[in-house]
C-alpha cells in the first residue's frame, strides 16, 4: 500500500475532480484590483452562491478615482466593503466620497454600513433608498453577519 499523492487522491476513483471543483469554488478569492480605464478600476466576485467561505463576495464593483476623491459604484456586501476601501487605499490617498448604487440587491448595499463610517455621500435610486431605509435591509444585514461570520 502506498501513501496518497496529488496523483492518488483518497477520494473514490471518477469523483476527485467534482471535489477539487467543489472546494474551489467554496474557497474564499482574494480581491483583485483590475484598471477599466485610466481612473477608474473594477474588482470582480465570485461566479457562486452566498456563503460562509465566499463571506457574501458575489459581486462585482467599481470606483473612479480622480485628483480629489473616489466615487465607488455598488458598495459589496458585508464585509467585502472594507476590504475594498482597504484596496482603495493602496492605490490612492485621496478620500472615497461618492457611493453610487445602481440596484437595491444585498450584495450591492450591505456594505454601506462600512462607507457610511467613513462619511461617504450614498447616491441611489428611489427605490433603492426606500429598502436601503427598511427593516428588511437591516434584518437582512444581520442575518448576513449572523450566518456569513467571521
Amino acid at each position: 500500500m502506498t501513501c496518497p499523492t496529488p496523483l492518488q487522491p483518497t477520494i473514490p476513483r471518477g469523483r476527485w475532480l467534482a471535489a477539487l471543483l467543489l472546494a474551489a469554488a467554496e474557497a474564499e478569492l482574494p480581491m483583485q484590483v483590475g484598471r477599466v480605464g485610466p481612473h477608474s478600476h473594477c474588482v470582480r466576485g465570485q461566479l457562486a452562491q452566498v456563503s460562509s467561505n465566499n463571506q457574501n463576495f458575489i459581486s462585482d464593483a467599481s470606483f473612479v478615482v480622480t485628483h480629489t476623491s473616489v466615487a465607488v459604484i455598488d458598495a459589496q456586501g458585508s464585509p467585502q466593503a472594507e476590504r475594498l476601501g482597504a484596496e482603495i487605499r493602496m492605490l490612492t490617498p485621496v478620500p472615497i466620497s461618492e457611493v453610487v448604487i445602481t440596484h437595491h440587491h444585498a450584495d450591492h448595499i450591505y456594505g454601506l454600513s462600512y462607507f457610511k463610517t467613513i462619511d461617504a455621500h450614498i447616491e441611489a435610486d428611489a427605490v433603492a433608498k426606500e429598502y436601503i431605509q427598511s427593516d428588511t435591509a437591516r434584518l437582512g444585514l444581520e442575518a448576513s453577519r449572523t450566518n456569513l461570520a467571521p
